[in-house]
């Protein structure tokens, strides 16, 4: 991995926490799976799968980091985003939900890298960014489906996601 991507992945809070050392032949399995995964999103080009390859590759970055990294020194838990960082993102999904949202453009909202973005997301709400964007599509799905009666084709294309596949397996 580039020296910058695992700097990003194991800094919290502009602190390193740790290293990488150089690992051959040795087998991963969450490794090997996240990276099939991602390959098949890449393929989908779907709108939840943007959020949710950026948040499985920063999965797979905090994993090799904590695997195979040589820890420096603890770093405090992270506190989690405040009240009105997290009304900002809410404002901002629900006005692109029926984009293509990336973690990226959520991170940039609150003036934060992507990983630690990702980690304070969850602290505050228990989800991963993807988790995050997908439950705002699916709430939104379910008011425009008290208000009309329309197909979950129709519902899902308003609500960002235009594989009726997709949509019913990620509900």
């Amino acid at each position: 991995m580039a020296p910058s991507f695992t700097a990003a992945a194991s800094c919290q809070d502009g602190d390193l926490s740790g290293a990488l050392e150089p690992v051959f032949a040795r087998d991963d399995p969450f490794v090997v799976h996240a990276v099939h995964t991602l390959h098949n999103l890449a393929q989908l080009r779907e709108a939840n799968s943007r959020v949710y390859g950026e948040t499985l590759g920063m999965a797979v970055a905090a994993h090799v980091v904590k695997q195979y990294g040589v820890p420096r020194r603890t770093a405090p838990a992270p506190l989690p985003l405040d009240r009105f960082a997290l009304q900002r993102i809410d404002e901002f999904i629900e006005k692109y939900l029926h984009t293509n949202v990336s973690v990226a453009e959520l991170a940039a909202l609150v003036n934060m890298g992507v990983f630690r973005f990702s980690r304070l997301l969850k602290v505050a709400t228990g989800k991963p960014p993807h988790q995050y964007v997908l439950h705002k599509r699916i709430e939104r799905a379910k008011s425009i489906l008290a208000g009309q009666p329309l197909s979950i084709s129709d519902v899902a294309g308003l609500c960002g996601s235009y594989s009726r596949k997709l949509w019913i397996r990620s509900v």
